[in-house]
């Protein structure tokens, strides 16, 4: 049998060939009908999921990368601040195919990096930050698919979160089953109230959810 190769992102298997030529394990596979490629990708899919993945900001927009992948996801108009200065990845997940992940976004309300500071206050917002969770769904070939952002502390939305900023630090800590955060007088579509942000880790395929506290 001649040899293969099959080549994934970041990865390639060598000698596929070889390794059918086997009989036993061929044998193994034909009797239980377990497609012989099916099975080489389920084994190295997993490695190319482990990879490092890096997230860069540069003014409202976040480019990932891993490995030789790259790819810019634009979230003007979306994001309510004037540029993000940091991005930290809470959680990621791979299902059916399509990677799912978690970030917490975090920037200006009005000054843009790279300009002179303000002067002292600024104008309304001047000096205030805008954070947010931005979910992102990336297809099999790390192309940005869809993306949703919510904000959880923002000056222009007047947004508060209360159990974050008692604590000293804004930092959201992922638990074990995913991401909840209580928030306050949320602007913009939503009237006046307490609300709960949710998301799931067992569920990663759908957005953070946010629910209006009885």
């Amino acid at each position: 049998m001649p040899e293969s190769h099959l080549s994934l992102p970041g990865h390639q298997v060598d000698s596929i060939g070889a390794n059918l030529a086997k009989q036993p394990d061929l044998n193994i596979m034909r009797r239980h009908q377990v497609p012989v490629y099916a099975a080489l990708l389920l084994a190295v899919a997993p490695a190319f999921a482990d990879e490092p993945l890096k997230a860069v900001v540069d003014g409202t927009r976040l480019i990932l990368a891993q490995g030789n992948k790259l790819v810019t996801v634009d979230l003007t108009h979306r994001y309510p601040g004037t540029g993000l200065t940091q991005a930290r990845l809470l959680h990621r997940a791979v299902k059916q195919g399509a990677s799912y992940l978690l970030l917490d976004a975090v920037g200006y309300s009005r000054f843009v990096p790279g300009t002179p500071p303000p002067e002292t206050g600024g104008g309304h917002c001047g000096g205030g930050e805008e954070r947010a969770l931005v979910w992102i769904k990336l297809g099999a070939h790390f192309e940005h698919l869809n993306s949703v952002v919510v904000p959880y502390l923002s000056c222009w939305e007047t947004i508060s979160a209360a159990d974050l900023e008692a604590e000293g630090g804004k930092n959201i800590r992922a638990g074990k089953d995913g991401v909840s955060i209580e928030i306050s007088r949320y602007g913009g579509l939503l009237k006046e109230g307490d609300y709960e942000i949710s998301y799931s880790f067992r569920s990663p395929e759908f957005p953070p959810e946010i629910r209006l506290k009885k």
